[in-house]
């Protein structure tokens, strides 16, 4: 009786880790989807940057929703290594359009991303995150260049070119 108790809890177990793991291989597979959209449409500055916004707070809100740390972490490392080429290219590509933006519509830009709701979600979540995993957001692939791209500093030295 006892050996199937065990059993029937290591049973359960697998079970239960198995539905997390297919949870957290779902929540990636839409956040690629939404990063595809973004790579294979024509869209201006602030649409590609609404977009990469909305998938960094669902990640982020999603990586603090885990009860661990350390599954944080997986979350947010298995979501860089599965998008790595396509923030790679999301990131490039926001980098050429900024470049190629005119002063006056460089300042648009800037002054119409401080009425974006995701603006101060992600001031608020990317805090909270760097204290539940204690490192900085920075020090995964991609996120911290893809977050460069919304801090203020980054903003006003692309403004100033």
């Amino acid at each position: 009786m006892k050996n199937f108790s065990t059993s029937a809890l290591l049973l359960l177990l697998f079970v239960f880790s198995s539905c997390g793991s297919a949870k957290m291989a779902e929540l990636h597979k839409q956040h690629q989807s939404k990063l595809n959209a973004l790579t294979n449409q024509s869209m201006d500055i602030s649409e590609t940057v609404d977009g990469l916004a909305e998938v960094f707070v669902g990640l982020f809100e999603e990586s603090l929703s885990y009860n661990s740390s350390r599954k944080t972490i997986k979350h947010i490392s298995s979501f860089t290594k599965q998008n790595k080429s396509l923030l790679s290219t999301i990131i490039k590509d926001l980098e050429k359009q900024q470049a190629n933006l005119s002063f006056e519509d460089k300042a648009g830009f800037l002054l119409g991303l401080t009425s974006k709701p995701y603006v101060s979600k992600l001031i608020n979540l990317v805090p909270q995150l760097e204290k539940k995993i204690d490192r900085k957001i920075s020090s995964f692939d991609f996120i911290g260049d893809a977050m460069g791209l919304f801090s203020p500093k980054s903003m006003l030295d692309s403004f100033l070119k």
